[in-house]
């Protein structure tokens, strides 16, 4: 249960729900980590039109995963709405470092610190937006 008061956890959830909401993160992490361990995928396409897509995909996956890890950390771990940003933000930024280096090991794919900000701009863009609609929905309890 959430309290929208203080946006904590109030009481823990079961066992069942916990491996539910961490199947979330975990699941979409597998599936960045198969498409990162796939031979480049978009040879077809020209090059700036293939580092566009790519941008995209690297900006998209790591802000929905932001916010999974956000949501999980949020519903399952009893820590103020702030210490749940840092969670969220710095375990999804590790995990971009993390899927950058293991691109070294991928026939075709190299590691690119380009890459890695375009993750970290998708990341910090997701949880900007969610502290954004908290601050909105906590200023409209505060009205009514």
């Amino acid at each position: 249960m959430t309290n929208p008061s203080t946006a904590q956890t109030t009481t823990r959830p079961s066992r069942r729900l916990v491996w539910l909401w961490w199947l979330l993160p975990l699941g979409w992490m597998a599936l960045i980590w198969t498409l990162s361990a796939q031979p480049e995928l978009l040879v077809v396409v020209s090059s700036r039109l293939r580092d566009m897509l790519a941008w995209v995909a690297h900006f998209s996956e790591f802000a929905v995963l932001a916010v999974f890890l956000w949501l999980a950390t949020r519903k399952t771990i009893a820590i103020d709405e702030q210490a749940v940003l840092g969670v969220a933000f710095f375990g999804t930024a590790l995990f971009a470092v993390v899927d950058e280096l293991h691109q070294v090991f991928v026939p075709g794919r190299t590691p690119d610190v380009r890459d890695l900000l375009v993750d970290l701009a998708g990341i910090l863009l997701a949880l900007a937006v969610i502290r954004w609609l908290a601050a909105r929905q906590k200023q409209a309890a505060n009205q009514g």
